[in-house]
């Protein structure tokens, strides 16, 4: 069992991320990680990789951390940003999926509004592109197809060719959607008619 206490290396963090991680560990491993100053960019690093487990758990971990510590996180935005159309795991997709989002809603709160307007003066395309790819990649589970389609929905705000092209996708998505999905499509619609 991993300990808050436990301290270890860059280095060491594949072999940590392998060893035995499931939910009740999750907090001890963010903390392990934490408190052992392991750069953020070693966790996008692993997660970007195609390798099980350590991808999906890399990426699992990066998005608790940004979600539970976003300022930790906002130095590696730009990296992040970077890296995430190399994410190969489709395990993996859906947490850089949602660290995106999630980056999307925290950057639209006032305070925020340097690091908002960096990211929107940034070349996103690339995202865009994964995101469209993933939705359409037969083997993309439901819940990373579900935060692509968010995704893609705020960036046609930049991109207004964007939700065309997502219009496109969404019927193209029905023909075979699970009902869970199928509820996400109507509401995604309903969102893109107001």
């Amino acid at each position: 069992m991993v300990t808050r206490t436990e301290k270890i290396t860059t280095e060491a963090l594949p072999a940590f991320l392998l060893s035995s991680l499931h939910s009740s560990y999750l907090d001890s491993a963010i903390a392990t990680v934490l408190h052992s100053k392991i750069p953020l960019n070693a966790l996008i690093d692993l997660a970007i990789t195609a390798r099980q487990p350590t991808s999906f758990r890399s990426a699992w971990i990066l998005e608790h951390i940004a979600k539970q510590s976003f300022e930790l996180f906002i130095p590696h935005i730009p990296y992040f940003i970077k890296q995430f159309p190399l994410a190969g795991n489709t395990s993996a997709h859906r947490h850089f999926a949602n660290i995106l989002l999630h980056t999307f809603s925290v950057l639209n709160r006032k305070q925020y509004g340097k690091e908002r307007k960096a990211l929107w003066n940034s070349d996103l395309e690339p995202i865009l592109s994964a995101c469209f790819d993933w939705l359409m990649d037969s083997k993309e589970k439901v819940a990373g197809k579900v935060a692509c389609m968010d995704c893609v929905y705020i960036l046609s705000e930049k991109y207004p060719w964007a939700k065309d092209e997502l219009l496109a996708c969404v019927d193209f998505l029905q023909t075979d959607a699970t009902l869970g999905m199928l509820v996400r499509l109507r509401r995604l619609l309903q969102k893109m008619q107001d």
